[in-house]
C-alpha cells in the first residue's frame, strides 16, 4: 500500500530548522514544460533553505542550489504543481508540464503569410540544441519561451512540414503558407463608380473581389424605440469582381451606397486577406452644374513679373492632380482641392480658346476665353459648362 505522506518527506519536514533563516520565496520558474530529465531553474529568495522538491506527488532531484536559485530535474511522471520542501512546510510554485517528446499543438496564424512572424505553440522545448526546420530549410527563432517559439517565415516560404528537433526527440506539423499577396503599383487618385482600375502585384489570383469601405453615411435615419434610437442595420459593402491576368488585376470602382460621401477600396482574396489600395478613393458622381462652377481671369505683378492665372471655383471637384489646357496648351497648376483649381497662363497668350480641365473621372470646359486678360478689378466672373463635352 502506498503511503499518502512519504517517509522521506516526513523526515525532511521534521529536521530542525536553520537559525534566522527567512521563508523561501519563488519568483520565477523556467521552463514550465519539458521532457523527463529537463532541468528547470527556479529563481527566488532563501532557496538555500529548500530540502527537497516535488512535481505533483513525485519527488524531483535537486541538482544545484543557492540562496537565489534552485535547479530541479523533471521526473519521469505526469507533471503537476511544483512544491519545495522546507523545514516550515511546503512552498508552492507553478504547474509543470512533462511530455515524453517535444510536441507542436498549434500555429498562429494558421494559415500563415510569407514573411510574417509565426508563433509555434507546444512543449518539450530544450533550449540547448534546439533546431527548427521548414521543409529542408533551417529557421532561426526570434523568440523562445517555455511553450512558444517565434519565427519569421522567409518571403518565399511555401506550405511544408515544420519540424522542431531537440536532443530528446522531435515534433512536426504541416504548416499551410498562403501564396504571397503584394500590391506593387496602382494608379492613384479619385475614381467614380464604374471607372476602370488596374492593380499590379504578386499573388493576385482568381476569386478576389474589390470591396468598398464607405465613409459613414451622413444623416442616416434612425427609429426611436422606447428610450433608445437605433440606426439602420449596416448593409453588405459594395463589391466588384476582379479579373486577374499576368500579374494584373482589373475591376470597376464599386457603386457607393446612397448618401455616402465616398470611400476607399480594399482587395480581398479568397482566403480573406485584405490589401488597402493606398491613395485610391471613390467619390460620388461630380455634383457640379453650369451655374455652380465659375472661372475668373486674374492678372498682376508678382516678384517683378507679369503673371496671369485662371481660377475655377465650385464644389465637388475630384481630388488629385488636374490637367488644365487652354487651346490645347497645358498650363502649370498651382493649386487644386475640392472647391478650387488655379492654373497659370502666359500673359502674352492670344486668341479665344476654351479651358479644358480633366481630374479623376471629371472632364469639363469653359466657353471661349480671350488670351488678353484684364486685371481682376476690371474683369468679372463668367459661368462655365460643367456638364457638356
Amino acid at each position: 500500500m502506498r503511503l499518502a505522506f512519504p517517509l522521506w518527506l516526513a523526515a525532511l519536514l521534521s529536521a530542525p530548522p536553520a537559525l534566522a533563516q527567512a521563508e523561501p520565496e519563488v519568483v520565477s520558474v523556467r521552463p514550465l514544460s519539458g521532457t523527463p530529465g529537463t532541468v528547470v531553474r527556479v529563481r527566488g529568495r532563501g532557496l538555500d533553505a529548500v530540502r527537497g522538491a516535488l512535481v505533483g506527488s513525485v519527488r524531483a532531484e535537486v541538482t544545484g542550489q543557492g540562496a537565489r536559485f534552485l535547479l530541479v530535474r523533471l521526473p519521469d511522471a505526469e507533471g503537476g504543481e511544483l512544491r519545495l520542501v522546507t523545514a516550515r512546510g511546503l512552498v508552492r510554485g507553478p504547474t509543470l508540464r512533462i511530455v515524453d517528446d517535444p510536441v507542436i499543438t498549434a500555429f498562429e496564424p494558421d494559415p500563415a503569410d510569407p514573411g510574417e512572424v509565426l508563433v509555434v505553440r507546444g512543449g518539450g522545448w530544450n533550449r540547448p540544441g534546439l533546431d527548427v526546420f521548414l521543409g529542408d530549410r533551417r529557421l532561426e527563432p526570434e523568440g523562445l519561451d517555455d511553450d512558444v517559439i517565434e519565427l519569421r517565415l522567409p518571403e518565399d516560404a511555401t506550405t511544408a512540414v515544420l519540424r522542431v528537433e531537440t536532443p530528446e526527440g522531435e515534433a512536426e506539423r504541416r504548416l499551410r503558407v498562403l501564396p504571397l499577396l503584394r500590391v506593387e503599383a496602382v494608379r492613384e487618385g479619385v475614381f467614380y463608380p464604374g471607372d476602370p482600375i488596374e492593380v499590379r502585384g504578386e499573388g493576385l489570383a482568381a476569386g478576389m473581389r474589390a470591396e468598398l469601405v464607405a465613409d459613414p453615411v451622413r444623416g442616416a435615419p434612425t427609429e426611436a424605440q422606447g428610450e433608445e434610437a437605433q440606426g439602420e442595420e449596416p448593409a453588405e459593402p459594395p463589391t466588384s469582381p476582379v479579373r486577374v491576368r499576368r500579374g494584373r488585376a482589373r475591376f470597376a470602382a464599386p457603386e457607393l451606397p446612397e448618401g455616402s460621401p465616398g470611400g476607399w477600396i480594399e482587395l480581398v482574396d479568397r482566403h480573406g486577406r485584405r490589401r488597402v489600395l493606398m491613395d485610391v478613393t471613390v467619390a460620388p458622381e461630380a455634383p457640379f452644374a453650369a451655374d455652380e462652377v465659375m472661372v475668373s481671369r486674374q492678372c498682376g505683378r508678382e516678384a517683378g513679373q507679369e503673371r496671369c492665372r485662371i481660377v475655377l471655383t465650385g464644389r465637388g471637384f475630384a481630388l488629385g492632380r488636374p490637367v488644365v489646357r487652354w487651346g490645347g496648351r497645358p498650363l502649370p497648376v498651382e493649386h487644386a482641392d475640392r472647391e478650387r483649381i488655379e492654373a497659370t497662363i502666359p500673359p502674352e497668350a492670344e486668341g479665344r480658346h476654351r479651358v479644358v480641365v480633366r481630374i479623376g473621372g471629371q472632364r469639363f470646359r469653359t466657353g471661349p476665353l480671350e488670351g488678353a486678360f484684364v486685371p481682376p478689378e476690371e474683369g468679372g466672373v463668367i459661368g462655365i459648362c460643367g456638364e457638356c463635352d
